[in-house]
């Protein structure tokens, strides 16, 4: 029984559980998605979120780091100067996992893991959508009390109309 085991070890030690991950991140951040099994997909999306969070700095410390959790220099340096700046703005969240259908030879459950891209334009398109839409709230609210104050104010004039007549 897994009492208490935190951890998945997807059957392997951690040298290689290490390195396993270390190759996932830096396959994605070079193709910037991949094809993987869902579980190892879980497993990597908090591990490459704290390394894009690291990289957003972009200091040399940002770099180093990178490196050492990539295992290779090229995808650090592609994920501190283009991946990264793209994420300044976002507060987290940096990957989305799809899920797909079963591989054939295992039936193991696929998933793909990819960064965040046409999802942060969609969200900006609705937050304008949404400031339209309260300016416009806005500008009703505004419009109702003077609409009211009409109303009133002509109701008023009637009034004292009718009472001047009966006089």
């Amino acid at each position: 029984m897994r009492h208490n085991v935190i951890t998945k070890t997807f059957s392997r030690d951690t040298e290689h559980r290490r390195s396993m991950m270390r190759n996932l991140a830096a396959s994605l951040v070079e193709h910037e998605a991949i094809v993987t099994t869902v579980a190892k997909a879980k497993y990597l999306r908090p591990y490459i979120e704290k390394i894009v969070t690291r990289a957003l700095k972009g200091d040399l410390s940002a770099v180093r780091q990178s490196i050492i959790d990539l295992g290779s220099d090229s995808a650090a340096r592609k994920l501190v100067k283009e991946l990264a700046p793209k994420f300044a703005t976002r507060p987290g969240g940096y990957t989305r996992i799809i899920k797909l259908a079963s591989r054939d030879g295992d039936k193991a459950p696929l998933a793909r893991i990819e960064f965040m891209k046409e999802v942060q334009k969609a969200k900006e398109e609705k937050s304008s959508k949404e400031t339209k839409i309260s300016k416009a709230a806005k500008v009703v609210k505004s419009t109702k009390p003077e609409n009211k104050k009409k109303i009133v104010s002509k109701t008023e004039v009637q009034v004292k109309a009718q009472v001047e007549e009966t006089k």
